[in-house]
């Protein structure tokens, strides 16, 4: 039996793999993205370290986890695909549509776009307001925000998308 505690057990495993799960993942997603499956990697390490280190190899253990880690990431990225183009054809609001009525549809594009830039609470607030056309009150019982909060945080979050609307302007668009 390994009188080594589960930390230094786990902190050697991690020493003598993570440069071939870092490898392994990088050559299958972005470089950021491969983080965020090796992060994902070893905290299933973590959680089922007995598994980890009882594999016949640890190392093809790993890959096995980030594989299917970069299976889920990948099913994610579709959906989320899937749903902007969803978003993109769906029925826009009232406050979108009369540039999508007068054929605009590269304006509309250009809004979403910069919406999608905002930090997702500012995302979240805008798409409340604007999409669902909920008021302040309702936004913060959503939210779990007071409705004045809910004012303030609208607000700058309108007013991030107005920055960022011009900065795509100076882009050229």
């Amino acid at each position: 039996m390994d009188r080594r505690s589960d930390r230094e057990r786990f902190e050697e495993l991690y020493r003598s793999t993570y440069q071939d799960v870092l490898a392994y993942s990088r050559r299958r997603v972005s470089a950021g993205d491969a983080d965020d499956v090796v992060a994902e990697t070893y905290m299933v390490a973590w959680r089922r370290l007995e598994d980890a280190l009882g594999a016949e190899s640890s190392v093809a253990w790993l890959y096995r986890v980030a594989y299917r880690t970069i299976s889920n990431h990948r099913r994610g990225a579709r959906r989320l695909m899937a749903l902007r183009r969803k978003l993109r054809t769906a029925p826009l609001p009232r406050a979108v549509s009369t540039a999508n009525q007068a054929g605009d549809r590269d304006e509309v594009d250009r809004v979403f776009d910069s919406l999608e830039r905002l930090a997702p609470r500012d995302q979240e607030l805008i798409r409340l307001a604007a999409f669902e056309g909920l008021s302040h009150r309702e936004i913060a019982q959503v939210v779990g925000k007071t409705p004045a909060a809910v004012r303030t945080q609208l607000y700058r979050a309108r007013a991030r998308l107005r920055t960022t609307l011009l900065e795509t302007d100076g882009e050229g668009r």
